[in-house]
């Protein structure tokens, strides 16, 4: 028997098994019970309030189709059950790409223990990577941001990118605002200004004193 690793607390893994015949895992329910896995059974995932609190649901191949939207909505993994061979149907294919493991053959004890710790590892890495790539996205825009605002600045005021940045960050610091919001509300409030002054068909007046301009103009006006 493949040894369980149980959630934090040592509380039990809760695993639902949906639209499956009950006696194919219900044989060996208190079996792994007693190792650490909670079993529900539940005829239909998008009517079961339960399956949404458990930790990866067991699902038949033919009730896959209709219960995708549910477990991509509550971000539930799952395994397949009774696959017999590869399906042709394009939407059930797509569906198992989503899938964290599958079932081929009668499971055992053993296969059903193994399957559920690969199809959490699997999920758990999925997570990571998915929080990774937002991450890096999140950076990339942020960037993007501080180099547009630093930009107008520059030609507002002749300050050097180096100078300008620094001052964005120390005035972020003292307000407790991200850099990248203060960065958007400096876009924000430029690209009015410059879209006023085209409009009016003046010239823009240069930013004499950064310090006072960002206090006037960013912070004193979000107050009012």
């Amino acid at each position: 028997m493949v040894r369980v690793v149980r959630k934090e607390n040592n509380k039990p893994i809760h695993v639902a098994i949906c639209g499956i015949k009950s006696a194919v895992f219900a044989q060996y329910q208190q079996e792994l019970q007693g190792i650490g896995y909670q079993l529900s059974f539940e005829t239909n995932v998008q009517e079961a309030g339960r399956v949404s609190g458990s930790d990866i649901c067991i699902v038949d191949i033919s009730a896959l189709e209709p219960s995708n939207q549910l477990l991509q909505n509550k971000n539930l993994p799952f395994l397949v059950y009774g696959i017999k061979e590869l399906p042709t149907n394009e939407q059930i294919v797509a569906v198992l790409y989503s899938a964290v493991g599958y079932f081929i053959e009668e499971p055992s004890a053993s296969s059903i223990c193994l399957n559920i710790q690969l199809g959490l590892h699997r999920h758990r890495e999925r997570e990571n990577y998915l929080r990774r790539v937002q991450d890096i996205t999140i950076k990339i825009e942020n960037n993007r941001l501080n180099g547009i605002a630093t930009g107008l600045l520059m030609s507002k005021t002749g300050l050097s990118a180096d100078y300008i940045f620094d001052e964005i960050k120390t005035v972020s610091r003292h307000k407790q605002q991200r850099v990248s919001d203060v960065a958007n509300k400096i876009i924000h409030s430029l690209s009015s200004e410059i879209t006023s002054t085209e409009k009016k068909k003046i010239k823009p007046k240069p930013i004499c004193n950064l310090t006072l301009w960002l206090e006037e103009n960013i912070f004193n006006k979000n107050r009012k």
